[in-house]
C-alpha cells in the first residue's frame, strides 16, 4: 500500500471515529506531549525555557500548561521551546489542533443532522396527516354523490366531474401510502398504520357503496368516460400497491385483505353494469 493511501485511511479513521473518541485523543495528545517536554528539560538546550530552580512537580505542570496552550493555538509566549522541542512543538500543534477542528465539525453537523431529522420528521406527520384528511373529504364528497343519486336517480354533469375529481384525489392520496414505510428513520408507527389502513378501507366502502346505488337505480355510469377511466385508474394504482403494502404491515394484513376484498366488491360492479349485448 502506498504512503497516500495510507494517510487516506488514516485520515478516514480520524474523521469517522466518535466526538467522544476524538476528545480523549486530544486530552491524551496534551497531557503526552506536556510529559514529553519535561523529559526533554532533562537534555541542555532542547527542552523549555523554565527555571530549572523550581521544584520537578511545578515544571511538569509548566510543561502540560504549555502543551495545552501549544494545542489551543493561543500561544502566550511566557513559555517557548527551543533546541529540538520546536519540532515536538510543531507536530503536536498539527495533530492536536486537527483533532480539535475534527470534534467542532462534527458538533456543528450533528446540530445540523439534527434540525434536518426534525424537519424531516415534521414533513412525514404533515403528510400523514394530509393524507388521512384527503381521503376524509374524498368520502365526504362521495356522501354528497350518494344523497344526490338516492334523491334524483341520477346526477347532474357537474356532479359527474366531481365524482371524476374524487377518484383523482383518491388516486394520489393512495400513492403516497408507501412512502410510510420505506426508509428506517420515518417508517410509520403501527398506530398510524392502523388509522391509514382504516382511511382507506372506508373510502373504499364508499366507493362501493355509490356503485351500489347508481346499480340500483339503473344508471349508465360507465358511459360517462372521465368518472369511469379515473376509477379504472384507481384500482389499478391500489392493486399495484396491494402486495408491497401487505408485505409491510405486519400484523394488519388481515386488514389489508379486507380491502382487496372490497375492490373484489367494486370490479364485480363494473361486471355487472356492463350492457347486455
Amino acid at each position: 500500500m502506498s504512503p497516500t493511501s495510507k494517510l487516506h485511511r488514516f485520515l478516514e479513521r480520524i474523521t469517522a471515529a466518535p466526538v467522544h473518541t476524538l476528545l480523549l485523543s486530544w486530552i491524551g495528545i496534551v497531557v503526552g506531549w506536556g510529559v514529553l517536554y519535561f523529559f526533554l528539560e532533562m537534555i541542555p538546550g532542547h527542552g523549555l525555557t523554565l527555571d530549572p530552580a523550581i521544584p520537578a512537580f511545578n515544571r511538569l505542570l509548566n510543561s502540560i500548561y504549555f502543551s495545552i496552550v501549544t494545542a489551543t493555538t493561543i500561544g502566550y509566549g511566557d513559555i517557548t521551546p527551543v533546541g529540538i522541542s520546536k519540532i515536538f512543538v510543531s507536530i503536536e500543534a498539527v495533530f492536536a489542533y486537527g483533532i480539535f477542528a475534527i470534534v467542532v465539525t462534527k458538533l456543528v453537523s450533528l446540530r445540523q443532522e439534527r434540525a434536518v431529522d426534525e424537519v424531516h420528521r415534521l414533513s412525514h406527520e404533515d403528510m400523514f396527516r394530509n393524507t388521512r384528511e384527503g381521503l376524509y373529504i374524498v368520502r365526504k364528497d362521495l356522501d354528497h354523490l350518494i344523497q344526490e343519486v338516492e334523491t334524483h336517480g341520477t346526477l347532474c354533469e357537474h356532479s359527474w366531474e366531481n365524482l371524476a375529481v374524487a377518484y383523482i384525489q383518491a388516486q394520489a392520496h393512495t400513492q403516497e401510502i408507501l412512502n410510510f414505510y420505506q426508509g428506517e428513520r420515518y417508517t410509520i408507527d403501527p398506530k398510524r398504520g392502523e388509522l391509514l389502513i382504516e382511511a382507506v378501507q372506508r373510502t373504499m366502502h364508499r366507493i362501493n357503496q355509490l356503485l351500489t346505488v347508481m346499480n340500483h337505480k339503473h344508471m349508465h355510469w360507465k358511459g360517462h368516460p372521465r368518472s369511469y377511466r379515473e376509477l379504472e385508474e384507481f384500482l389499478a394504482i391500489l392493486q399495484k400497491i396491494m402486495p408491497l403494502w401487505s408485505d409491510r404491515v405486519g400484523d394488519q394484513r388481515t386488514a389489508i385483505q379486507d380491502i382487496v376484498h372490497i375492490a373484489g366488491g367494486i370490479h364485480e360492479h363494473i361486471t355487472n353494469a356492463l350492457p347486455h349485448s
